[in-house]
């Protein structure tokens, strides 16, 4: 009987530390609750289990008495889903960092040639490829340097 509960009582700490492990590697979103559920279950689980196999005198299957098709099926759904966000996220930022990296470069280049930027416009495909579409510019002419360089 004593080997009985120390066995029990590995099992529920094993179980714990796993739930924990399993915690503290998920990010936080939504699927997030729906997996500290089924840890909650699988602790549950783990606990109860081996008290009605000794009453019973056979074996529990978890299958039998959750449902965990189910969750599996709606954590897959949520993450299908925030995998979609987070590529329309990073394109959405690769196209950013593009437009503004090209804006920097046509800047610094103008700024060489005596010009001053006022504005810009910058339109890119939204695909991949990134093809610019039309660049719009409002320039003034930096006549200071030039004075400055004509009365030295």
């Amino acid at each position: 009987m004593v080997s009985w509960f120390s066995k029990w009582a590995q099992g529920i700490i094993v179980a714990v530390v796993i739930s924990t492990l399993i915690e503290l590697i998920l990010p936080n979103g939504s699927s997030k609750k729906y997996v500290k559920v089924i840890i909650g279950i699988y602790i549950l689980f783990t606990i109860i289990s081996p008290v009605i196999v000794k009453l019973k005198g056979g074996n529990l299957n978890m299958d039998e008495v959750l449902d965990t098709q189910k969750y599996e099926e709606k954590i897959s759904k949520i993450d299908n889903k925030i995998y979609a966000e987070l590529e329309a996220n990073n394109s959405r930022t690769i196209k950013d960092i593009y437009i503004s990296s090209l804006t920097e470069d046509i800047k610094s280049k103008l700024k060489a040639k005596g010009y001053q930027v006022i504005s810009t416009n910058i339109k890119i495909e939204d695909n991949e490829n990134y093809m610019i579409e039309s660049i719009s510019l409002n320039l003034s002419k930096e006549e200071n340097e030039e004075n400055e360089g004509n009365s030295s």
